[in-house]
């Protein structure tokens, strides 16, 4: 029997909902690395699941290998990160659902539609 291939994860923001995505990140994928513009919450996460620590979305986004960005910075920065993340052709997924506008909702799916990518949110 063939094994299933482990989803790899970037998480985008390292604040309390991040610590539950880890969590379960790490019960069903691998966590690759984490995220956040201050160092020390990027870097205690990221040695918790064994991952690399990055400060910056473009470090992040740029890192080799990964499936799925998991978005989880503060609500009023969820359209610009998940914007920059499908344009970059990643996947991704929001902590929670986007309190966006009709304009961003619609550029989202297009986004999502042109660089052939999924997008997901949940509550």
């Amino acid at each position: 029997m063939k094994k299933s291939k482990k989803i790899k994860f970037g998480l985008l923001g390292c604040g309390r909902i991040a610590q539950r995505h880890a969590q379960h990140i790490s019960e069903f994928g691998e966590l690759v690395a984490t995220c956040d513009i201050v160092p020390e919450k990027a870097e205690a996460l990221a040695k918790k699941y064994n991952a690399s620590a990055v400060f910056n979305i473009d470090d992040l986004l740029n890192i080799p290998g990964i499936d799925v960005i998991s978005v989880c910075t503060p609500n009023g920065l969820h359209a610009q990160h998940s914007i920059k993340t499908l344009k970059l052709r990643r996947n991704r997924q929001d902590a929670q659902t986007i309190r966006a506008d009709f304009g961003n909702t619609m550029i989202f799916y297009l986004q999502s539609k042109t660089s052939g990518r999924h997008f997901q949110t949940m509550r």
